[in-house]
């Protein structure tokens, strides 16, 4: 009996999404204001990265998937890495709110870092300073440039600091 690809169904897949995106993107309105870029910029992007990637892999990846893989998806010490990532993602979406999305991102892209490693030695300072220079740069990038409000975290409210 022969074997399924996993990666042309899951190439299938993310197009199929991509596809979607795209859909519900040209729902949206076109633009709100006439000097800006318009809401559709950045879904139209993501479907378009992921349609890319989805038939690079579906090229490149399934005749290697198909000589060579014959072990199972994932083993225990996987399954539980995933387990660990989606609570990041839980304690990541909360603590947006609670202590804003400039602190969140470089502690959450830190323990993200660590969690997605696997045997890979990593520096720590390395690992710290990209944290804290693309959490800065997506927030003031977001804040500054694009001009979209991101979270603030209600405990430094609450606690009378004024975040940027």
């Amino acid at each position: 009996m022969k074997r399924i690809n996993r990666t042309y169904i899951m190439g299938v897949l993310v197009m199929a999404l991509a596809a979607w995106i795209g859909w519900q993107t040209s729902k949206m309105p076109t633009r709100f204001v006439t000097n800006e870029p318009g809401p559709k910029l950045f879904p139209y992007i993501s479907a378009i990265g992921m349609a890319v990637c989805a038939v690079l892999s579906m090229i490149f990846d399934a005749p290697k998937e198909a000589k060579e893989n014959k072990k199972p998806l994932m083993d225990k010490k996987g399954w539980l890495r995933v387990g660990l990532l989606v609570g990041e993602f839980v304690l990541f979406a909360v603590g947006m709110n609670a202590i804003g999305f400039w602190i969140t991102s470089m502690v959450g892209m830190l323990a993200f870092f660590y969690t997605l490693k696997g045997e890979k030695k990593i520096n720590f300072w390395v690992a710290l300073l990209i944290a804290v220079a693309l959490g800065s740069l997506c927030y003031f990038g977001m804040t500054k440039l694009f001009n979209i409000p991101m979270p603030k975290g209600t405990l430094w409210k609450a606690w009378g600091i004024n975040m940027p």
